[in-house]
């Protein structure tokens, strides 16, 4: 499912650890830092988003929200907003399981908060909800496509 991430991982230099079948199920970010005993900024929180320009896949840490505004900067477009339920099960995938490395989201471009990028390991699923995969966030600059920018602001929880 990673040869060709394992590949550019092992060029490069680069930390990358696969753990299938880890853990209990999981969906959010911060079940997913929970089960794993690490820090909820550690877990990357990726993103399917529809641009523009077409899709593309923002990775941000997992204690912050995305920033659009930001985006749209970044790709120089007038549109960016999360993919829907059903565009990205289109691509195979559903929330939980959306994680930049597998093959069929590698070649799109990839956004990457410039945060992510000061962890020395960050944290995702494996494309499933029960397995994950720990590496260096370095390894998303090797993406075909990748950009780093200011993408993510601090989560808010509004008092209701």
């Amino acid at each position: 499912m990673f040869d060709d991430v394992v590949r550019i991982a092992e060029q490069h230099g680069l930390a990358f650890i696969h753990h299938p079948s880890a853990h209990e199920k999981v969906i959010t970010c911060g079940e997913a830092a929970r089960v794993r005993g690490i820090s909820l900024r550690q877990e990357l929180k990726s993103l399917v988003l529809q641009t523009s320009i077409g899709i593309a896949v923002a990775s941000i840490p997992g204690d912050m929200h995305l920033h659009l505004r930001a985006v749209k900067q970044l790709l120089g477009t007038k549109q960016a907003y999360l993919a829907s339920e059903a565009a990205v099960s289109d691509l195979g995938l559903s929330r939980g399981t959306i994680c930049p490395l597998l093959p069929i989201l590698w070649d799109y471009p990839q956004l990457i908060d410039n945060t992510v990028l000061h962890e020395e390991l960050v944290y995702t699923n494996d494309g499933t909800l029960i397995g994950y995969v720990a590496f260096s966030p370095r390894l998303l600059l090797e993406a075909p496509i990748a950009s780093v920018g200011h993408l993510s602001r601090p989560s808010v929880r509004r008092l209701q």
